[in-house]
């Protein structure tokens, strides 16, 4: 599994699973707005909701190939740079990522396809446990089902 791979299957990812909690990552979803295959670049925007008072933003991060092939280097533009590993993808359904402690903490995270957010594989679950041992939930359909509306206006204004 490479990195690359990953972000090229997972165009707009939903963060479902966070090793703990923080109301800005609550109903969190993501957008490929830029993949380079060649150049082994990316950029994806994040969607903010700003549930439970955090404020409601967009951050967007430009993406490359890390030194080992399950690691991503990130850097935000005027905001925090660091390296993501993927210690686990399914490939299809689901990718697990640890960010380092200048993003969010160093918070552990699994993120999903954006068509299996309310039917999550357990093989998805049972590798986020085991890697990351404590799980809080970032997703409730009853609570994020609103910001499906936003989430496609924004697709609609990519390239």
């Amino acid at each position: 599994m490479t990195a690359s791979y990953v972000i090229k299957n997972f165009e707009t990812p939903v963060l479902i699973l966070a090793s703990s909690d923080d109301a800005e990552l609550e109903c969190l979803s993501a957008r490929l707005t830029h993949f380079n295959e060649a150049a082994r670049t990316a950029t994806y925007v994040w969607n903010i909701k700003g549930h439970k008072g955090s404020q409601k933003r967009i951050r967007s991060f430009d993406l490359r190939q890390g030194k080992e092939l399950n690691q991503v280097d990130f850097k935000e533009k005027d905001g925090p740079s660091g390296t993501v590993t993927v210690p686990y993808s399914d490939m299809k359904n689901c990718f697990i990522g640890t960010f380092p402690t200048v993003l969010y903490g160093g918070q552990c995270m699994m993120w999903v396809r954006k068509e299996v957010e309310d039917n999550v594989p357990q093989n998805c679950i049972d590798e986020f446990e085991d890697i990351c041992d404590v799980e809080v939930s970032e997703y409730n359909h009853d609570l994020c089902q609103d910001n499906d509306d936003e989430h496609e206006e924004s697709r609609q204004g990519a390239p």
